[in-house]
């Protein structure tokens, strides 16, 4: 396989070419260079054992230490086998750009990117469209609450008690005309009796039914009067209280619907 040939090629290859007796290496230098070829040795071991995030850590390591080539290949291999196909093409396109142009290496390291970028496309086309959110659903209308009507004061004003009295007076006039309406038919009766009975005739008592016929006819007149002016007077502050009362509106009830705003917090 390309890719296991790849990451054998680099493995296999030092991390640093040992030093020729002529050149002189300094200690810090040499220090550094076995401490990249450790981190270099231990990413090899957790790659070997499927560990491929150990791998990588250890690898980034000794690449931070000496940046060469062979730690970037790798990296991007480590990442191939986690899936995480993004990482892996950065790595691969920094390796293939540290390359030497006449290095052997090159070839087989663009066919790998080429066939990373087939595998992030068919990623690309198996992922799922996303749909169209939901429409949200549009809130219903309140109606306001009508103000409330006030009941009726009672009718207690004075015009009321004063029209009831007018009233009541009109009625006694009435029911004195009734008695004086009486007392002259009565007059009246006694006058056919004596005709009938060819008793003694009072003239007296004729003049006195007449008077009471008069009177009662009055008082019926004059009472009857009266209790319409009350009734009238009644009826007119009754209506002006009713028309004039105090309305107490209420205000109306204003219902807030506030959808409830819910906050997406994204995490990178």
């Amino acid at each position: 396989m390309l890719f296991g040939l790849a990451l054998g090629l680099v493995l296999a290859a030092p991390v640093g070419a040992a030093p020729s007796p002529a050149a002189a290496v300094d200690p810090e230098t040499d220090r550094i260079l076995n401490q990249a070829r450790i981190e270099f040795d231990a990413g090899t071991d957790h790659y070997a054992a499927g560990r491929y995030e150990e791998a990588i850590r250890r690898f980034q390591a000794g690449y931070a230490l000496v940046p060469r080539p062979n730690f970037l290949v790798n990296i991007g291999q480590a990442f191939r086998k986690l899936g995480n196909l993004e990482r892996a093409k950065e790595a691969y396109v920094a390796y293939v750009r540290a390359l030497p142009a006449n290095s052997a290496l090159r070839d087989q390291a663009l066919q790998v990117l080429a066939e990373i970028e087939v595998q992030l496309q068919d990623q690309e086309a198996a992922r799922p469209v996303a749909s169209a959110p939901p429409q949200a659903t549009p809130l219903p209308l309140v109606t306001p609450i009508p103000p409330a009507r006030a009941p009726a004061p009672p009718r207690t004003s004075l015009g009321a008690w004063l029209g009831l009295g007018i009233g009541g007076a009109g009625l006694a006039l009435v029911a004195t005309g009734v008695g004086f309406q009486i007392r002259a038919r009565s007059a009246s009766g006694h006058l056919e009796e004596a005709s009938r009975n060819e008793s003694v005739f009072n003239p007296n008592e004729e003049a006195a039914g007449q008077r009471a016929e008069k009177i009662g006819n009055g008082l019926f007149a004059a009472g009857g009067a009266v209790m319409a002016a009350g009734l009238l007077l009644y009826l007119v502050v009754d209506s002006t209280s009713g028309t004039s009362s105090t309305e107490v509106a209420s205000s109306p009830v204003q219902v807030g619907l506030s959808p409830a705003g819910v906050s997406l917090a994204g995490r990178f």
